[in-house]
């Protein structure tokens, strides 16, 4: 049995938690499955927590940090098989049609926080083209610096479902895209929620990205089949 580990956005200070990331993470799936590390980020860390949001996407790329990631030292710390490190505001000026759905989104919403998403699932579904899916039996998504809130009984993540966090506040579903994991061909349907971003646009109710990544799993219920309860909630570290 062989699986795919998908990092992927920002790494931000990604040294402070690579050992945490390792005992809580890496090595109890090494103890069940085999495992590969594909990692597809952006050259700028953005390791500003208080990065201010901003409609405007010409300027907002001038909130992140000016701190290169390290390849060498990410293939020290992790040895990936790949590592696909691309330019946030290259890909912005590249791809101005889709910040354009962004602003529609925010301007839908009356909140910035949906421009965002673009950027975030976009990553994810890079992660779902730079190898093979075909030679893996399951995949992770997760991210460096996002750690379960109680301890998980791993054995039983690998069977024919995806497994995610889901969170009910205030009536809305959650569900956290910080990670989750399951069958290798199930996993690539929720890695390409990027592709169908506008959809997901015209479905959601909130500008909130965990809901608007569980209006995109409700959209798959025919093509995945979802286990709830079996993950606790993550929370972020950075």
């Amino acid at each position: 049995m062989k699986t795919l580990i998908c990092i992927s956005g920002h790494l931000r200070k990604y040294e402070n938690y690579i050992e945490k990331f390792r005992n809580q993470i890496l090595n109890p799936i090494s103890k069940i499955s085999q495992y590969d590390i594909i990692i597809s980020t952006w050259h700028k860390r953005n390791t500003d927590k208080c990065l201010s949001v901003r409609v405007d996407w010409k300027r907002a790329y001038s909130g992140l940090e000016d701190n290169i990631v390290n390849l060498e030292s990410l293939y020290d710390y992790l040895n990936p098989l790949t590592i696909e490190i691309e330019n946030q505001h290259q890909f912005s000026l590249d791809y101005s049609h889709k910040m354009q759905m962004n602003h529609r989104a925010a301007t839908k919403f009356g909140d910035g926080k949906a421009f965002w998403w673009m950027y975030m699932f976009y990553k994810i579904w890079r992660c779902s083209q730079l190898v093979d899916f075909n030679k893996y039996d399951y995949a992770v998504r997760c991210r460096i610096d996002a750690f379960p809130k109680k301890e998980i009984e791993w054995n039983d993540l690998f069977d024919e479902n995806i497994h995610i966090p889901f969170l009910e506040i205030n009536g809305q579903p959650f569900a956290f895209d910080m990670f989750w994991m399951g069958p290798i061909h199930q996993m690539y349907e929720t890695f390409q929620f990027y592709l169908h971003y506008e959809k997901v646009i015209d479905l959601c109710y909130s500008p909130i990205p965990e809901i608007a990544f569980h209006t995109w799993l409700m959209t798959l219920k025919d093509k995945i089949s979802i286990k709830e309860g079996t993950l606790p909630e993550f929370s972020k570290e950075f």
